[in-house]
Order: C-alpha cells, then structure tokens, then sequence
C-alpha cells in the first residue's frame, strides 16, 4: 500500500488517473475507510474556510462583529457618562457662582454697616 501511494505523488501527467485508480482501489480493498486524496484535502479545507455559517472566515467575521459592536456599547457608555459628568460639573459650576454672588452681596452689606459705625479711637495711640 506503501507503494501505491507513492505512486499516487508521482509527477507524470497521468498523476491524478493514477491516484483516482488507486484512491478506488484501497477504497475496494479496505471498504468504510475514508481515503483523502490531496484534492480531497484542499477541497475540504477551502469548505471549511469559506463556509458562510460555520466557516472560518465567517467565524472570523462574526468575531470582529461582535468585538465592533461591544466597542461600540462601550464607547457610548463612555460618552453617557461625559455627558452625565458635564451636567454635574456646569450644575456645580453654577451653585458655586451663586454662592459666590451672595458672599460679595453680603461683603458689601457689611462694608456699608461698616461704614456707619462711628470710629472709636483707642486710648494712648
């Protein structure tokens, strides 16, 4: 059988007449064994690549699909909470501007009592 399948590598140009024949053979010979011919082999792993379901590029494809999309989910997660985080800053922004508005308010009511007040001059000085 060794022989036969070297045979079946041989370069002649009756190479692949040569391998179908012997490809029948061994199939006659050992019946419910599987034989794979070199074209069996390509033909089986281009099925496996290509296949538009369980392929390995469609896997592939699939993969980055769903990696694009959690991308995706995350980037607008992120921008929810800038947008989130901005609202809490400006509201901030804005308390603390109106606190600062009521303490000048209140300096200048102080100022003006301050004024009022009549000057008391220490002894001695």
């Amino acid at each position: 059988m060794a022989g036969a399948l070297a045979l079946a590598q041989a370069q002649s140009p009756d190479a692949l007449q040569v391998q179908a024949e012997l490809t029948r053979q061994l199939q006659r010979e050992h019946p419910g064994v599987l034989v794979y011919t070199e074209g069996d082999q390509v033909r089986l792993f281009a099925r496996q690549a290509t296949d538009i379901v369980n392929g390995d590029i469609q896997n592939a494809t699939n993969t980055l699909r769903d990696q694009m999309s959690a991308i995706d989910r995350q980037i607008e997660s992120i921008r929810e909470e800038v947008n989130r985080r901005q609202i809490m800053l400006r509201e901030q922004f804005a308390r603390m501007e109106r606190a600062i508005s009521q303490m000048q308010s209140q300096g200048a009511r102080l100022a003006a009592f301050a004024a009022t007040l009549p000057r008391v001059g220490i002894a001695g000085m």
